[in-house]
């Protein structure tokens, strides 16, 4: 998992315990993805990509762009496309050591790729949905309007989903014929912004949106499944920043069993235990340097993380 801050996370139990990373220059990481076990990229920032060869222990920057970049996508350790900017789309064969542009003939942004095969690709973007059937060497409108589609993902060449909003609405998108048809198959969930979708098969997928919605369809569209934001599952972190001393408010259900605190070397330097589970917990961490810190938070079921910023100089 990547985020903000340069912090990379990671678990080899499946996703039971995760061990937090730090890596490039204290950047977002904006796309992740792993076409093998070991080989990986990330995007630093919005022009740089990094590469790790073992798994994730160590990590290189390897090219550097232009213009800024959203996405990236591995079809295999080689091969691999990143979009971005002005319509851009760039292409490496070589692990990304060298990148070739290739022609889109748009100047829209371009949000997110999928390759559901070698040769078959779709991007969407702001008012627009691409597609190639050749591997990137040429690109065909598939789909246009007033909409930002940030989201896409195909199981295969045929059936696709892609997300995002208009004005003041969600949109979700299906195609049933590899993109020569659009249908909209958007839930009536104006109330949240809908980030990111992942389908399991052509009918089961699931949607994430902010604060905590998940919703679940089982037939190619239909919701079926909603779990909504429950606003009493929150922690609430102040002041921010702080000298050190700083109040946790659990508005968690669950009881609080301990807090770590780490830097963003992904060092742990802080452990208490919490014997005591009120609804405000006064923590001291003035003994901590200056800088950006995250606070891993122990339920009974489920862990929660906040970043704390402290400012403790004299």
């Amino acid at each position: 998992a990547a985020g903000e801050n340069g912090v990379l996370m990671k678990t080899i139990d499946g996703g039971l315990t995760w061990n937090v990373k730090l890596i490039g220059n204290g950047n977002n990481l904006n796309s992740l993805d792993f076409p093998a076990s070991n080989t990986g990229y990330v995007l630093d920032g919005t022009k740089d990509i990094m590469k790790t060869t073992d798994a994730g222990n160590s990590w290189n920057t390897i090219a550097h762009f232009q213009y800024e970049l959203s996405c990236l996508y591995f079809i295999s350790p080689d091969i691999g496309y990143v979009v971005g900017y002005g319509g851009n789309i760039s292409k490496t064969i070589d692990g990304g050591n060298t990148w070739n542009s290739l022609t889109t003939g748009v100047s829209n942004q371009l949000f997110r790729i999928c390759f559901p095969s070698p040769d078959v690709g779709f991007v969407s973007g702001i008012n627009i949905i691409l597609k190639t059937i050749d591997a990137g060497q040429s690109w065909f409108v598939k789909f246009s309007d007033v909409s930002y589609l940030t989201s896409l993902y195909f199981k295969d060449t045929i059936n696709g989903y892609v997300m995002g909003r208009g004005s003041s609405y969600n949109i979700l998108l299906k195609t049933s014929d590899g993109g020569e048809t659009w249908d909209s198959v958007t839930p009536d969930m104006t109330n949240y912004f809908l980030n990111n979708l992942l389908f399991t098969n052509p009918d089961t997928g699931y949607i994430i949106g902010e604060h905590g919605l998940i919703l679940k369809t089982s037939s190619g569209g239909l919701i079926t499944n909603i779990k909504r934001p429950e606003l009493n599952r929150m922690i609430f972190c102040y002041p921010n920043p702080s000298n050190g001393k700083f109040h946790l408010i659990n508005k968690n259900n669950e009881n609080l069993f301990s807090i770590e605190i780490y830097n963003l070397n992904g060092l742990r330097v802080l452990n208490e235990e919490i014997s005591n589970n009120n609804h405000d917990i006064n923590v001291d961490a003035t003994n901590l340097c200056d800088g950006v810190y995250f606070i891993k938070l122990n339920f009974e079921t489920i862990i929660k993380y906040c970043k704390i910023i402290i400012i403790n100089s004299n």
